[in-house]
């Protein structure tokens, strides 16, 4: 998919988050002219409250083992409750 800029890379990929459905989407981006790519992650609480979260860097930086730590560091330390 592509809207003013924004090009989706595969489809929306169905997962668990901390025994939660979820569902996972990454894309590309123009962010003040810089290409940018993004992880989204998405899931359900209940009760009518939902988290996205999202990482985002540099498209060329993408693969570099610094932003794969980080990314695996906020997924793995993420806390819905803000503790």
């Amino acid at each position: 998919a592509r809207s003013g800029g924004y090009r989706r890379i595969g489809g929306i990929r169905a997962t668990t988050y901390r025994g939660r459905e979820a569902a996972d989407m990454e894309w590309l981006a123009r962010d003040d002219g810089a290409r940018v790519r993004t992880f989204g992650r998405g899931f359900l609480l209940g009760g009518g409250r939902s988290f996205s979260l999202r990482w985002t860097t540099p498209a060329g930086d993408w693969g570099d083992t610094e932003n794969e730590r980080a990314l695996a560091a906020v997924l793995g330390t993420f806390r819905e409750d803000g503790s």
